[in-house]
């Protein structure tokens, strides 16, 4: 009952009971797993990987250098540092209680895992072709237009779309029926969510996968990989001559495929005021990062629309030894040398758009990635692993 809640607590994270509330991510998990955390403490030691104890030291190091800034910047903020204290916290208290569940259970609960991703399916069908509103009593912020899509279980399409990328990073380890998911995946991203940010990420990833391919794939993956990028465009401008022209994916669609191609998208980004939101702050945080030649501005800033560009903002040159370790640690994950390249890539690439390192599912992830790890290292079969150790 109790790694059932916590996949709920973590796969379900913009539910309220309260409705609306001042943050979309909602704080019943860490609390939730501050409370496992504690009974785990009760009962046996606290063992953790050496690599994961490397990285909790690191984080635990930004959060001190992030608070030092604070003060010596801006004197004693409390309510900025506590809102980062949460997040980077929670960050190492989620996924090691993940990482621990994954050991018990041998892996991931797929079964438990289907569910819940056809849960989200049934709402976002159900907000599509009956109700906007169901469900939105229960949905912290819920906010969304006529020209986008629905919500879903999240607080705002985007949001909803990039939770389907992390369910579709968790079905990449199903046993049985991938192909299936994916495409109920897609579905939901394309048709219900329809998320312009998250088919950006679906771009990037084409481009990633892309790249591979070329680079290492051989003539023959190569030649694969081109005729199902063919038949994926020709399917995009299928659906945009016969979908809806007021929605706003189709009318960035429309762009890209008007002959104006990348500049003229690029350039509707610009006036589009959510994305351009986004956007600018990506660019402060790399900006801020430069001119203060990597000394961390503190948690004593506004709410940042970028989750790896905060890191960097906030904690300075921590943050960018962070982004690396996990970056390596997610690679030492997989034992297939495609998945080693794109997964890790693509991940450090959209987490520095607008995804809230607060969100458990990252943490469950990165939990889950450390199991793998652990089981690899333990099989022998990964080069990036340094041992068995353990720290008690």
């Amino acid at each position: 009952m109790a790694e059932f809640l916590f996949y709920i607590l973590c796969f379900f994270p913009f539910i309220s009971l309260q409705g609306s509330d001042s943050s979309d991510v909602q704080p019943y998990c860490l609390i939730y797993t501050i409370i496992m955390l504690i009974a785990t403490c009760m009962k046996e030691k606290i063992c953790i990987d050496k690599k994961m104890y490397t990285l909790y030291r690191i984080i635990i190091l930004g959060i001190l250098v992030g608070c030092a800034a604070t003060i010596i910047l801006d004197g004693f903020d409390f309510s900025g540092i506590l809102r980062y204290l949460a997040t980077y916290c929670g960050l190492i208290l989620i996924s090691y209680v993940s990482y621990n569940i994954c050991l018990k259970n041998e892996g991931l609960n797929e079964k438990l895992t289907k569910i819940i991703i056809n849960i989200w399916l049934l709402v976002g069908m159900i907000q599509t072709f009956v109700s906007r509103e169901f469900c939105s009593n229960f949905i912290a912020n819920a906010r969304t237009t006529a020209n986008r899509g629905v919500i879903g279980l999240a607080s705002e399409p985007s949001f909803y779309g990039y939770m389907c990328i992390f369910f579709a990073l968790l079905v990449l380890e199903f046993q049985t029926q991938k192909i299936f998911y994916w495409l109920n995946l897609l579905f939901q991203i394309v048709f219900l969510a329809k998320s312009t940010t998250t088919v950006l990420y679906l771009i990037i990833l084409l481009g990633i996968i892309g790249l591979f391919f070329v680079l290492k794939g051989g003539l023959k993956r190569t030649v694969i990989f081109l005729m199902v990028t063919v038949s994926l465009i020709t399917g995009c401008m299928y659906f945009v001559e016969h979908a809806d022209s007021g929605q706003r994916i189709v009318y960035f669609l429309k762009i890209l495929f008007s002959g104006r191609g990348i500049s003229g998208l690029i350039g509707q980004f610009g006036a589009d005021g959510s994305i351009r939101i986004r956007v600018r702050d990506i660019w402060i945080c790399i900006e801020g990062f430069i001119d203060y030649l990597g000394f961390p501005h503190g948690f004593h800033t506004k709410k940042i629309s970028s989750g790896y560009g905060s890191i960097l903002y906030t904690m300075g040159w921590v943050g960018v030894i962070i982004i690396i370790y996990l970056y390596k640690l997610i690679r030492s994950a997989f034992e297939n040398e495609m998945i080693q390249k794109i997964v890790p890539t693509f991940l450090t690439i959209i987490l520095f758009s607008a995804i809230q390192l607060s969100n458990p599912i990252i943490g469950f992830i990165l939990g889950f990635y450390m199991y793998k790890r652990k089981i690899l290292c333990a099989e022998g079969k990964t080069n990036y692993i340094n041992g068995n150790e353990v720290v008690k």
